[in-house]
């Protein structure tokens, strides 16, 4: 089973939307002699049971810079988004 990025906790099963014979990568497109061998991907949107943060259940696209450390950073502005939210709620 899948988790997610954010909390950890599964995602839901069943994805609220399936994307068919997306392309596996922006960068690097496939020239006249490869484009017959090219496959599309299948993505799944799914949500976390958890959280309810809503995310593809996949690993992320090939990038053609260097930005290691930028999902790091993202990930703890997400849980830090959620915390708050989380509070906001209980609050109220």
């Amino acid at each position: 089973m899948k988790r997610c990025i954010a909390c950890g906790a599964p995602l839901w099963e069943t994805p609220l939307l399936t994307l068919d014979n997306m392309p596996a990568s922006a960068q690097h497109m496939p020239d006249a002699e490869h484009v017959g061998a090219d496959k599309g991907l299948t993505l799944d949107l799914c949500q976390c049971s958890g959280c309810g943060l809503v995310q593809f259940d996949c690993e992320p696209a090939e990038s053609s810079t260097n930005i290691s450390s930028k999902p790091i950073i993202w990930k703890e502005s997400v849980l830090l988004k959620l915390a708050v939210a989380r509070a906001s709620f209980y609050r109220f």
